[in-house]
């Protein structure tokens, strides 16, 4: 597989493309669109200025090239957070296995799965690899959410602003895995910066994107959030990620940059 991720708690970029089924798990906002902060010179800025293009015209592009991706594929919010963890360094593929295997267990709910035993869910994913570590995220993943009221396979929007901060204090949920749960189960806006972005806005012209958090710190210099309706940004990360598959396919982003 290409491009895997190899930080902790970082998502593995294997998702389905196109056509996933499964039921999209965020909650449509509608489109608000603005204009795009000017760049913060001690932040990300554009290097380049002939490549150069904002947060709205390269989603409207990529949007043109491959189509609505509906992401996260995934049933339920709980379903999509367990997904989020088992895509971590594996194929997609090896996912959907483990996904089957949990919900022919009836455990795709944090109710049922907080009380699981460690081995039996190790037994349950090991299609998707790092079997320990992952169930002991999953757990400590249920036990927090039955704590905040949350037995069910849904949960509620959250404008909290410690949320991320919280998710990152749970064992195996770093930094990207964290916004990815915040933008498609919690319905908080992020971008997410993950290597295909990084690398994609790096051929742009952009720079100071040399990991998730640093260029996290910096985003103000390529996107403005309220510049997007919640529904977008989700569909920004799987169009990005179609986008670097098929980088990874052509051996590098000229098929896009030159359209």
């Amino acid at each position: 597989m290409e491009h895997l991720i190899s930080t902790g708690g970082s998502v593995a970029r294997a998702m389905p493309a196109t056509g996933a089924s499964g039921r999209t798990v965020s909650k449509p906002t509608s489109r608000r669109w603005g204009a795009v902060s000017s760049p913060d010179p001690s932040g990300v800025h554009r290097k380049d200025h002939d490549r150069r293009m904002g947060a709205l015209e390269l989603f409207d592009r990529l949007l043109g090239r491959y189509g609505r991706q509906d992401w996260w594929p995934a049933e339920s919010d709980f379903e999509m957070m367990v997904g989020s963890i088992l895509v971590q360094h594996t194929a997609w593929g090896n996912v959907s296995l483990s996904l089957d295997r949990l919900r022919a267990e009836d455990l795709l709910n944090p109710g049922a799965m907080a009380g699981v035993e460690p081995d039996r869910l190790q037994h349950l994913i090991r299609h998707s690899g790092f079997m320990k570590a992952k169930a002991r995220a999953l757990l400590g993943l249920s036990a927090w959410l039955v704590g905040r009221g949350t037995a069910g396979a849904d949960v509620e929007a959250s404008d909290d602003p410690g949320l991320r901060d919280q998710l990152i204090s749970l064992p195996g949920i770093g930094p990207e895995t964290a916004d990815v749960i915040r933008l498609y189960a919690f319905d908080q806006k992020c971008f997410i910066w993950d290597t295909y972005a990084r690398r994609l806005l790096g051929e742009l012209g952009y720079d100071h994107l040399g990991d998730y958090e640093q260029a996290r710190r910096h985003e103000e210099g390529f996107i403005d959030l309220d510049s997007f309706g919640l529904d977008d940004l989700c569909e920004f990360h799987g169009l990005i990620v179609a986008a670097g598959k098929e980088a990874g396919r052509q051996g590098g982003w000229d098929f896009l940059l030159h359209e």
